[in-house]
């Protein structure tokens, strides 16, 4: 057997005993179901629906301010650029 040889079939089954730890591993503490539950929650949290899909245009910069007091004497300035309705 060449040097090749031993070296992928030693490969081979470190790769195997690896995947069997961690279906062990998983069988034990549940890893994948948590993975997977946390994929789908990200997922339908990433996709709009119509009942939250934004209704402005695209391309468009929404500011928001949490202070509602007394308007500014000075206009809101975003790199340089003035929000006259701001």
């Amino acid at each position: 057997m060449s040097g090749a040889r031993k070296w992928l079939i030693a490969f081979v089954v470190w790769c195997v005993l690896l995947e069997g730890a961690a279906w062990i591993a998983d069988s034990i503490w549940g890893f994948r179901y948590t993975l997977l539950d946390r994929l789908e929650t990200a997922e339908r949290s990433m996709t709009p629906t119509a009942e939250v899909a934004p209704d402005w245009e695209p391309h468009t910069l929404r500011v928001r301010v949490p202070d509602r007091g007394d308007p500014r004497d000075e206009p809101y300035a975003i790199g340089g650029r003035v929000i006259e309705d701001a």
